[in-house]
């Protein structure tokens, strides 16, 4: 009797019911049964692009927890989701945790201006705004305060990131060189002496005259102000070659000049 008594009560506290005991000598007990339910697996949602606590409200509706939070500073929305683990789309236990990112977003600044200033002032500047010194060059300007930055890119007024790195350009003052006297020397020498300046060699023109194989004129003469790679033509003397003077007697005036002339000789005084 005992035991189907029991075996009764086993089976109606698996069921989840009450069961109450009775002893003569004690006081009725009553005994209880909780049944937890089993909650199936559940799939991750997709949380990017949402605020925390709308990403937290989709989080337990889906039975899942909230795990641990980083921050990025990256270039985009801010302080929404960009990240999340495990992915969209896993299925978990009820009440796993989801880690996430949250994008703080990247300072911005205004880029200012910078035309006119040194290239020390300019750099402080871009520092004091956060902003990184990108490449600089240098082009040579008439009527240019040397130096001084004259364009700039990013330019002024325009919103950048913290850290951007802006290039400017510096303008200096054309610079001029003085030619040098190269008459008397030879052409390789007056070449030599033209490139040490800074200057091209020009045009070069064989004349009669001087000393042969040397330089007997040049342009732009010596002393003046040129700008860089000037071209300088210059004028050299070739060698004389000695010929025959040829018989005149007995010719006519005409006749003699034509032979002279085939002779490669000048007619002189007619006495």
């Amino acid at each position: 009797m005992n035991r189907l008594v029991l075996a009764a009560a086993a089976a109606l506290v698996l069921a989840g019911c009450t069961v109450v005991t009775y002893y003569p000598e004690y006081q009725p007990q009553v005994t209880e049964t909780v049944v937890v339910p089993v909650v199936p697996d559940t799939v991750v949602p997709n949380v990017t692009g949402m605020g925390l606590k709308d990403a937290q409200n989709v989080l337990m509706a889906g039975n899942l927890l909230l795990g641990d939070i980083r921050y990025q500073a990256l270039a985009g929305p801010k302080e929404v989701v960009i990240g999340q683990t495990p992915a969209p789309g896993t299925a978990l236990p009820a009440y796993s945790r989801v880690d996430i990112v949250i994008n703080m977003g990247i300072a911005e600044v205004q880029v200012p201006p910078l035309m006119g200033l040194e290239p020390s002032a300019a750099n402080a500047t871009l520092r004091t705004f956060g902003l990184l010194t990108g490449n600089v060059n240098y082009v040579e300007l008439p009527g240019v305060r040397d130096p001084q930055v004259v364009s700039q890119s990013p330019t002024p007024g325009r919103t950048v990131p913290v850290n951007t790195p802006v290039s400017y350009t510096v303008g200096i003052k054309r610079r001029y060189v003085n030619v040098p006297g190269v008459t008397g020397k030879t052409l390789h020498e007056a070449r030599a002496e033209l490139q040490a300046a800074g200057l091209a060699l020009g045009s070069v023109s064989l004349v009669h005259g001087g000393r042969p194989g040397t330089v007997v004129a040049q342009n732009p003469q010596k002393g003046a102000s040129v700008l860089p790679g000037t071209a300088v033509t210059l004028s050299v003397s070739t060698a004389t070659s000695m010929v025959a003077v040829p018989n005149l007697y007995g010719m006519t005036l005409e006749q003699a000049k034509r032979v002279l002339g085939e002779a490669g000789l000048n007619t002189g005084q007619v006495g």
